[in-house]
């Protein structure tokens, strides 16, 4: 990119060719400018130790910029975005766009003409333009439609080639500046990046041309006019301005925005006093919080560190110091504040750096550092000294405007009590702290007040009221209104104290359980009592509970399947499959006499069709309802009907290993793998699976007591099952494959009722519970 004259270029390229790049500008820096031959010669010379990217005395490598934009390394993805904005962009109308809209491939005004379409195909060679220009006529220029087509064809190639063609933002300002004569250029953007190298062009290139250079977000104000407040007495603010009197010339106003000091110096003197006088009385200038505060508030605050010994030379790297863990952390906290404005590598970026990449915000507290004032309020504040009541004090008190009051907060989060106040008077001076702290760094004077006497010896200045002499007016009306209150109450045989008594026994409660908690909160951490927030939404609860309607429906297919298995006639050789146990005792656990009325009336059909075939069928059903008439007598049970599994390990001649899990041979059942084991028990044999006990030596050796009780209860299990009818469980990390909805699927087996919490709400996650309950 061509930036300003004989100070800025961007170039893009391979590692190796921008480290020759650099050693021979260092190279033309020391010896000085030589010629072409030279410089040639310079290339040839040069040894290439490390191809990592290093500043040099006339480069700057561009950290966390991973795309060679505005290359020709980009040329492969010209076609692609040309058909985007084809199909984005309509027909252009070409008045909308000619000398008003300079192109970033040109640096010289848009319009449709053959010379202007030349221009650009010198410049990229494109297809589509020589086509144009194969075909161009002057006399269809007047045919509106063919230069509304044109405009369309040289606006879509100029966007395109831009992608991978330099920026010419040098012949940009030498139009601007020079030829049009702007005095005036307002910038459209996140940061005022195009305004710094502009002023650079007029002060060291362009020293005879004036222009002002303003940016949209930092110059609101002046691009829109907007005037200063009137300086008016205001009973409601605590800042009295002091008028001129008649005959005498009137003060200069003080600057709307003081220079801000860098975000990480520390004060070299002590923070200014607050003056008293016309100047001082100028209304501190509301201004947005800057990015890079909120960088440095943000890290400080989780580091637990001052804001002075975090500079914005280092990086996040650097100061987390190898924690992987609380890097992440502050990433996350920086993403969740600026959105996807965080560049990738933020973490190897300097402060500095970084902040700059982001750009601007929305100038306030944002996404995480909005909760994190907000709790500090709530947990080291007395009760009343809220944070509504603190944003007016600031406002009142000491001028400082919404945004300014979030910049002030940032630097409070730093400063945070360790431990609460305990009366508004501790809370007050903490403010005061935080407040000075904050002037020191952005280099401000609070406004003040003039008291009743402060004025009366200044020449030239009229009578004002302090905001002292208005308070204690108020508070005599309010002393006034409260003594007739009480006259009528007692009138009335109304207890005004009444209420005052119970609160005072509410606030006796409420501080014994604020103790508790911010001992609570001190022991865990607030990183515990945050996780421990209940997230339940009684909203997003799913109550399943027709398993009567699950059942009747899982019979009827099962039935459907086993007719038209007859059609293929197979169901004679399939017929123990078709009555597998799992099944059958998941419809004995749902049986009830609906169920078995539905069973009875199939058969009684089956057998009216006189079909041979179907024979297997009936038998089925028949099963089933024998099965299921004999379960109403019982409760539901768990029993574990699947097939134990043996691990098996295979090593290929090439020593490939594969991990697979295979039944277990002579052992189709669980119940037969217990009976196994608890075979080889009875001839005093350690099984492979056993309970052991720590001796008092400390060794754990093989208990044959605890392992038979462990065995009879999966003997039991396995086969008569065991019932958890009227028990309730709560079971969390039940999510799919895991072992906790396995637990699940036993307990709703064997009866029980179950409450299964998940992380995550979709028609997916509500799905998978519906199946889970179903089978």
């Amino acid at each position: 990119n061509y930036n300003v004259r004989n100070n800025q270029y961007v170039v893009a390229g391979s590692l190796a060719n921008l480290a020759v790049l650099q050693l021979v500008l260092d190279n033309m820096a020391i010896n000085g400018c030589s010629d072409k031959l030279s410089i040639e010669q310079m290339v040839k010379q040069v040894q290439v130790t490390s191809e990592t990217p290093v500043r040099g005395m006339a480069t700057i490598p561009l950290t966390g910029i991973n795309v060679p934009f505005h290359s020709r390394l980009l040329l492969e993805g010209v076609a692609l975005f040309r058909d985007v904005l084809q199909a984005k962009v309509g027909m252009v109308e070409p008045e909308t766009l000619e000398q008003r809209y300079i192109p970033n491939l040109t640096g010289i005004p848009f319009e449709v003409s053959q010379e202007y379409f030349k221009l650009v195909y010198d410049a990229t060679k494109s297809s589509v333009i020589k086509e144009a220009l194969n075909n161009w006529n002057n006399a269809l220029l007047d045919v509106p439609a063919e230069r509304s087509r044109l405009a369309t064809i040289l606006l879509v190639e100029l966007l395109s080639y831009q992608l991978a063609s330099p920026v010419q933002w040098i012949k940009t300002q030498d139009y601007l500046f020079n030829i049009a004569g702007v005095q005036r250029m307002v910038e459209i953007g996140p940061s005022p990046v195009l305004c710094g190298m502009a002023a650079k062009t007029l002060e060291a290139v362009l020293k005879s041309k004036r222009a002002e250079l303003l940016h949209i977000e930092r110059d609101h104000d002046a691009i829109y006019y907007v005037q200063p407040e009137s300086k008016i007495l205001d009973n409601s603010n605590a800042a009295v301005t002091v008028a001129a009197t008649p005959g005498t010339e009137p003060q200069p106003e003080a600057s709307a925005k003081p220079e801000s000091k860098p975000a990480n110096s520390e004060p070299s003197q002590p923070p200014p006093q607050p003056q008293v006088g016309s100047e001082a009385n100028a209304p501190i200038a509301d201004q947005p919080v800057p990015v890079l505060d909120a960088i440095l508030a943000i890290i400080a605050f989780k580091a637990k560190k001052p804001l002075g010994d975090i500079s914005i030379q280092q990086s996040i790297k650097s100061l987390v110091a190898g924690k992987s863990t609380f890097q992440n952390e502050l990433l996350g906290d920086l993403q969740k504040e600026f959105g996807n404005k965080i560049p990738d590598k933020a973490e190897e970026m300097s402060l500095k750096e970084l902040a700059s990449a982001v750009g601007s915000s929305g100038g306030s507290l944002g996404k995480c550092t909005q909760p994190f004032v907000a709790r500090m309020f709530n947990s080291k504040m007395p009760g009343g000294f809220s944070l509504a009541q603190t944003r007016s004090t600031l406002q009142t008190s000491y001028g400082l405007g919404p945004l300014r009051q979030d910049a002030l907060f940032l630097v409070a989060l730093t400063m945070e009590p360790v431990s609460r106040l305990t009366s508004e008077a501790e809370a007050s001076a903490w403010l005061s702290t935080v407040a000075q702290t904050y002037a020191a760094r952005v280099g401000i004077s609070y406004v003040v007040s003039l008291d009743s006497t402060g004025g009366a010896g200044r020449k030239g200045a009229v009578p004002a009221i302090s905001s002292a002499e208005m308070q204690k007016i108020r508070q005599q009306e309010v002393a006034h209104i409260q003594q007739q209150i009480q006259v009528l109450a007692r009138y009335a045989g109304i207890d005004l104290l009444d209420g005052t008594r119970s609160a005072g026994r509410e606030k006796a409660v409420s501080a014994e359980l604020q103790s508790e908690l911010d001992q609570a909160k001190i022991e865990l951490g607030d990183e515990f009592m945050t996780g421990v927030l209940p997230q339940f939404d009684a909203r997003k609860a799913r109550h399943f509970d027709s398993y009567w309607n699950w059942a009747r429906q899982d019979a009827y297919e099962w039935i459907q399947q086993a007719i038209a298995m007859c059609s293929l006639d197979t169901i004679r050789d399939k017929h123990l499959d078709l009555c597998n146990a799992t099944r059958v005792q998941r419809l004995k656990n749902c049986a009830n006499a609906e169920l078995l009325e539905l069973l009875s009336g199939t058969a009684k059909v089956l057998r009216t069709s006189n079909n041979s075939m179907l024979e297997p069928v009936v038998q089925l059903v028949d099963t089933l309802h024998k099965a299921c008439q004999q379960a109403l007598e019982n409760t539901p049970v768990y029993c574990e009907l699947s097939a134990p599994m043996q691990p098996k390990t295979r090593i290929s001649a090439k020593g490939d290993v594969s991990y697979t899990e295979i039944a277990r041979k002579n052992e189709p059942t669980y119940a037969a793998f217990i009976e196994r084991i608890q075979l080889a028990m009875l001839s005093d044999q350690v099984p492979p699976i056993h309970m052991s006990k720590q001796t008092s030596s400390g060794q754990w050796m093989y208990n044959r007591e605890f392992t038979s009780v462990y065995f009879d209860g999966l003997s039991d299990i396995a086969r008569q099952g065991v019932s958890y009818v009227g028990k309730t469980a709560l079971v969390t990390g039940c999510g799919r494959g895991s072992i906790g909805a396995e637990i699940v699927r036993g307990l709703l087996m064997g009866g029980a009722k179950v409450l299964a919490t998940t992380s995550s709400y979709s028609r997916k996650t509500t799905l998978f519970f519906e199946d889970m309950y179903r089978e």
